[in-house]
């Protein structure tokens, strides 16, 4: 595991962040984020077989608990006590499920554009979106056999398993633009997208979690919201955002009981839309003034 630590004179609070996907690696540019938002020291890591963590690309011993051990060993290594975790899309996922087996070590959660892995939503991304941009869909089309359309998520597992890499790469960019399609942004193409190389590893990992639901069973992130009661909890998401629908989350934020809920206006899938953004740095701000996301807290 890859990670960075930046300590800045005067950090009175430990961020870990952790990157979505799954498959995408630690950001600067979030980072920068938090930084600006308050006195932390903020921790940034590449997951198993993301970014500069090898094998990049790698699927043997990578599944939901190892992340989930990993993230905890990161901790202990560190000698860190509590961290506040931030997590979006498959990131918040991961860190609502870490708090989930270590509630001990949270000291608060954001988790922005929370992804729900079941079955329903995985259906509605690659099969019931479809008409929500034909042109990206259309894309699909070109590259995956028309028995398999409705079967993408087991057929891509099989693509990049193989080595077939003028179809790998065929793929990629389908699966680049129906992403974008669906996270109703212009959200600029990450690093981990403009290399091919990266983003036919990236890929690699997210279609080897998708096809297993990301080893999570049916409601398991609204159970183990229920049992986090207590625990200062942010949900923000962008109301655009067709990725990870806002309905899905909502659903596990109602089971949390005393968390925040903030539905950002205009706002799709993309981190860096200005104003999710601003609801970002307000809901850190906040923590660090009163030790909640309220206004007051209850």
């Amino acid at each position: 595991m890859q990670w960075e630590d930046v300590r800045p004179a005067g950090a009175s609070h430990t961020v870990l962040m952790v990157h979505g996907g799954p498959g995408s690696q630690r950001s600067p540019r979030l980072c920068e984020q938090v930084l600006r938002s308050g006195p932390f020291r903020v921790i940034a890591y590449d997951q198993r077989g993301c970014g500069d963590s090898t094998p990049r690309g790698g699927l043997a011993a990578n599944t939901t608990q190892d992340l989930i051990d990993d993230i905890e060993s990161l901790r202990r290594h560190l000698e860190i006590d509590r961290w506040l975790v931030v997590g979006g899309s498959w990131g918040a996922t991961l860190a609502l499920a870490y708090a989930g087996q270590h509630g001990h070590a949270i000291s608060g959660l954001v988790l922005r554009g929370l992804f729900v892995p079941d079955e329903h939503e995985l259906k509605w991304v690659f099969q019931g979106a479809r008409e929500v941009n034909q042109t990206a869909w259309e894309n699909w089309r070109q590259v995956a056999p028309r028995d398999r359309l409705d079967q993408l998520v087991p057929w891509l597992a099989d693509v990049f398993a193989g080595s077939d890499l003028p179809l790998q790469t065929r793929v990629v960019h389908a699966w680049q633009s129906w992403e974008r399609a669906l996270a109703g942004t212009d959200a600029p193409v990450d690093r981990a997208d403009a290399d091919l190389t990266l983003a036919i590893d990236r890929y690699r990992v997210q279609a080897h979690y998708l096809a297993r639901g990301c080893w999570m069973k049916r409601d398991e992130l609204a159970t183990i919201a229920a049992k986090l009661q207590g625990v200062p909890a942010l949900f923000l998401h962008g109301e655009l955002d067709q990725l990870c629908r806002m309905d899905a989350a909502r659903n596990v934020q109602a089971h949390f009981a005393g968390s925040e809920w903030r539905t950002i206006a205009g706002a799709g899938h993309d981190p860096f839309h200005p104003d999710m953004v601003e609801a970002l740095q307000q809901g850190l701000a906040s923590f660090v003034a009163i030790g909640c996301f309220r206004s007051l807290c209850a």
